[in-house]
């Protein structure tokens, strides 16, 4: 394994050790999360997100890695997203959520993993289909910076300062919400 592969793992398992000791894989935190009743792991993601978003396009201006932007095609991402949240919604788990599941011997987690492999698989195989039903609208590589004009980095800093900022303002807007 070269040192990409290495550094690769290391932040795999960190994360995945962060979502453990944060209770993800619980599916009380999680149901209590969607109902805005617990709102830490919600917190832990946004947190996450905020800071993922200025080191990934750190790395890209810094020319270490480079990421593809994928189309934005409305209807596909209107029914992937469905899809996503229906089954998240069936089996209390996301993809990542559902690894440190089943690392921590949940059977139900396993099985969700073990779903989520065949829907991807079944996937892969309609790809073709799908992409002819769901491909227009398509409005191509659109970002904030490419509308707003401004430097993809900046962007992520900005988002990435927002998306920090409400983490810790979060117990002030869920109790707003459940007023």
């Amino acid at each position: 394994m070269n040192s990409e592969g290495v550094l690769a793992a290391l932040i795999g398992f960190f994360f995945g050790f962060a979502l453990q000791r944060a209770g993800a894989s619980d599916y009380g935190r999680l149901h209590g999360m969607l109902g805005l009743r617990d709102l830490g792991l919600l917190k832990l993601m946004m947190t996450s997100i905020g800071v993922a978003a200025v080191g990934i396009y750190a790395f890209a201006a810094q020319g270490v890695r480079h990421f593809t932007i994928k189309p934005l095609k409305v209807l596909a991402m209107t029914v992937g997203g469905f899809m996503f949240g229906k089954g998240f919604a069936m089996c209390g788990y996301c993809p990542g959520t559902g690894i440190v599941g089943m690392m921590e011997g949940k059977p139900d987690a396993l099985l969700a993993v073990i779903g989520g492999l065949l829907g991807s698989l079944a996937y892969a195989y309609a790809k073709p289909s799908i992409d002819r039903a769901l491909d227009k609208p398509d409005y191509g590589e659109l970002t904030v910076s490419s509308v707003a004009k401004t430097d993809p980095l900046v962007t992520a800093i900005v988002y990435g300062i927002a998306m920090v900022l409400a983490a810790f303002m979060i117990d002030r807007i869920g109790q707003a919400l459940r007023r």
